[in-house]
């Protein structure tokens, strides 16, 4: 990973909502434009959010919740922008899923196809065993977004490519977080007695 000056290092230990707006793209200052990389940006922003793990949780929680009332809508704009399961947006989306403000965004129009949109996502991509934890981050996203908008929209050939991918990832990760995450999804896919009770749209 490529060292930081200290000036990058004041930048990362200055933890805020905009900052971290910044580094998932959602700004656009044109006298002070990011040139950096989506894959430079991805490792700023997973920096300052280990930095928040540390923080108190109310400290961290006000964070989350000013960044989720400003940027949530532009942050799942971007997400759709995106073909593949894993990037800078899904990333971002998995920490805020459990706030009011995403469990109330996902049922709008503009975000009331996210569980179809990740389900076919990973349906379409190649199985990589070397990435656990891409495995891990794209299946708790879609475990997350099946409790909430439930399976029923999820086309069957999706469905079909799904639930052999993820029988291979659970027993692969068996006793892993990659293999707890994939279990979520297979279990909800399948119908199981355990998804029976997680599969349907939470309702208010």
């Amino acid at each position: 990973m490529q060292a930081l000056n200290p000036e990058e290092v004041q930048d990362i230990l200055n933890v805020t909502a905009q900052s971290i707006a910044r580094h998932c793209g959602l700004t656009n200052d044109p006298s002070n434009p990011d040139v950096r990389s989506e894959e430079r940006r991805l490792i700023d922003l997973r920096r300052q959010l280990g930095l928040l793990q540390t923080w108190p949780p109310p400290q961290a929680g006000a964070v989350y919740s000013e960044f989720s009332a400003k940027h949530l809508p532009a942050l799942v704009a971007q997400y759709k922008k995106y073909t593949a399961p894993y990037n800078i947006a899904t990333v971002m989306i998995n920490v805020v899923r459990h706030l009011p403000y995403f469990v109330r965004y996902q049922k709008t129009p503009a975000a009331s196809d996210l569980a179809v949109l990740q389900a076919t996502r990973i349906a379409n991509t190649m199985d990589d065993p070397s990435e656990p934890e891409i495995i891990s981050e794209i299946c708790q996203f879609l475990s997350t977004l099946l409790v909430l908008q439930g399976t029923t929209a999820i086309p069957e050939d999706v469905k079909q490519k799904l639930i052999p991918k993820f029988n291979t990832w659970r027993r692969r990760y068996q006793g892993q977080f990659p293999g707890e995450t994939s279990d979520r999804c297979y279990l909800s896919l399948t119908g199981s007695l355990y998804a029976s009770n997680n599969c349907d749209p939470i309702r208010d």
